[in-house]
């Protein structure tokens, strides 16, 4: 059915609502009878690089781990949580076998999720998770503005880490992705260029970022995409709800 509604040109809004419908359909247990196979129709969507799977393993993996912190905890005014310093470099290599580094005296704590996506993602400190949540920080997180590697990627670039290095310390597929959609959401975005912070998404009211995340959920829950089908469906939830805010201010 995913693959019928591709080929015939459908939006990503209607597919995914297609999809919904199957779902639900699975769920109470209906047949779809009748329908004569037409054979695969597959689209693929290019991604500028491949994402690291539970497969690969010799290929995705961190230097130096597990991480080890500094027993002095840095609390940063606002943030709930507490945060310590690395005490030796972190590294991580992805599928491309490109490098990167969390420095000594990177500050973690150990989450990286926004706080407003929380309640809708789950607590996120967990062992399998702090690897990857102190090489996010390196590159993006507060109290590392000063640090070597701060924002010296693209947003989508340092998000996308972050889900490749849950994947390498063993977070099952499913809860990365549902990670992975919480800071491509509610996480820090810059200016590749200037590094200047890109606050389009907290402009947006926090009840429409943690409805998405609650759709965002359910779908990766249900389709488990690819993460080339899910940055399509990211693209495609921030437009819609860029549209309902303005709905609701007016022009």
């Amino acid at each position: 059915m995913r693959n019928i509604a591709r080929a015939l040109g459908l939006n990503f809004a209607m597919r995914f609502r297609i999809e919904v419908l199957v779902g639900f359909l699975g769920v109470l247990g209906v047949t779809l009878a009748g329908c004569t196979p037409v054979g695969p129709v597959t689209v693929v969507r290019q991604s500028s690089k491949s994402a690291c799977t539970p497969a690969s393993d010799t290929q995705c993996f961190f230097r130096n781990s597990p991480i080890r912190l500094v027993e002095t905890p840095v609390h940063i005014p606002g943030r709930d949580l507490v945060f310590f310093p690395l005490a030796a470099d972190l590294e991580f290599v992805d599928l491309s076998q490109e490098t990167w580094l969390a420095p000594k005296g990177t500050l973690t704590d150990g989450a990286s999720i926004p706080t407003v996506l929380i309640p809708v993602v789950g607590d996120p400190r967990d062992p399998k998770v702090v690897n990857a949540a102190a090489m996010h920080d390196a590159y993006c997180g507060i109290g590392n503005e000063a640090g070597p590697k701060y924002r010296t990627k693209t947003w989508q670039a340092t998000h996308r880490l972050f889900y490749d290095a849950l994947i390498a310390g063993g977070t099952p597929e499913i809860k990365a992705k549902i990670m992975y959609a919480a800071v491509w959401m509610g996480g820090p975005r810059w200016n590749a260029k200037t590094r200047q912070s890109d606050q389009t998404m907290q402009r947006l009211p926090a009840t429409l970022l943690e409805n998405a995340m609650r759709e965002t959920r359910f779908y990766i829950d249900r389709s488990n995409p690819t993460l080339s089908d899910l940055d399509t469906y990211l693209e495609w939830k921030q437009g819609e709800m860029e549209r309902l805010a303005y709905r609701t201010k007016g022009p």
